[in-house]
């Protein structure tokens, strides 16, 4: 929708770094970007170096489920000597951890990638997920940048496990649980009912009904 979200950005720099952008994205319209500064660089000296983060919320992550962190990214930025660095850091309680760090040799520049990033170590925590990136300057700004979109945090269901029928308690009373080879099974009840139509016998001389609880 254009805008930021769950999400804040810290920029070394008020003229460059994070923000939205409809230049690119995975999922039109918009993705986030980082663009590379367009700075004069005198000949024999190092060219200034700008970097941002862009961080998320804090999120609570559940405690009983797998949990995977999905995003997409595009990076079209000239290698040497622009590229510093882009990685994904989870701020903890414990500190900051780097979990995944960009390979230049693997990834062709100017393609869309997925990535998935298993954050089942850090179940029952609160996490705040940074994207961080640093980069030199360029006369004509050295590629289009740096864009990410699609970023997602999914759980897996884990399988509920059972010794016997009792152990599968349904959420509702038109659905019946049974247990098979220590898991348990769950299918529709083929005797329950919602209305009363449905418990039409062929038989005019009864009352059909159906006795919702």
């Amino acid at each position: 929708d254009g805008m930021l979200g769950a999400f804040s950005v810290e920029n070394s720099s008020s003229a460059q770094g994070w923000a939205i952008s409809s230049e690119a994205a995975n999922s039109a319209p918009y993705a986030v970007r980082y663009a590379i500064p367009e700075t004069a660089v005198v000949e024999g000296e190092e060219s200034p170096t700008t970097s941002g983060r862009l961080i998320s919320a804090p999120l609570h992550l559940p405690s009983n489920s797998g949990l995977g962190l999905s995003f997409a990214y595009n990076i079209d930025v000239v290698a040497e000597p622009l590229m510093e660095a882009f990685e994904l850091v989870l701020l903890t309680d414990l500190g900051e951890s780097a979990v995944w760090a960009y390979d230049a040799e693997t990834d062709t520049a100017g393609a869309w990638f997925e990535k998935t990033i298993d954050l089942t170590p850090y179940a029952g925590q609160t996490v705040q997920v940074v994207f961080a990136f640093a980069a030199g300057s360029s006369p004509d700004g050295g590629g289009s940048g740096l864009f990410v979109d699609d970023v997602r945090v999914s759980t897996t269901c884990n399988p509920w496990n059972c010794a016997i029928d009792k152990d599968c308690v349904a959420f509702d009373a038109c659905t019946r649980g049974h247990c098979a080879g220590g898991f348990c099974l769950f299918a529709p009840d083929p005797e329950c009912c919602s209305i009363d139509e449905e418990c039409d016998d062929g038989n005019i001389c009864t009352v059909d009904f159906c006795p919702i609880e």
